[in-house]
């Protein structure tokens, strides 16, 4: 019998494998990045800044405004996709950014 550790790993290398292997994806705006390979050590790099900078908030930062500041992130994808990717950001989405951020603003004080 195959443990259930085996097998995600095993399907993790198998999925890293076949991304690896894959075509060089074409997204508008990522032209300089030139393998998936890359993409996903930058990715990864990425992800553990974020993860030092969120445990550095919680550890020095007051908890009710940190969580909130946290729960920020996907409005840092919408203004990614607007910057990298080109897409427009609707008017609704621009005053949900707003109050979120108005929101952050008066839980600070």
């Amino acid at each position: 019998m195959v443990s259930s550790s085996a097998l995600i790993i095993a399907t993790g290398a198998l999925v890293l494998t076949r991304v690896v292997l894959s075509k060089t994806p074409r997204l508008p705006g990522l032209s300089q990045v030139k393998t998936v390979g890359s993409m996903i050590v930058i990715g990864g790099i990425l992800d553990v800044l974020a993860n030092i900078a969120v445990i550095y908030g919680l550890r020095s930062g007051d908890l009710s405004v940190v969580s909130v500041l946290i729960a920020l992130y996907p409005a840092g994808t919408i203004l990614l996709a607007s910057v990298v990717l080109k897409e427009r950001i609707a008017t609704i989405q621009w005053a949900g950014l707003a109050l979120a951020l108005v929101a952050s603003a008066l839980l600070a004080f």
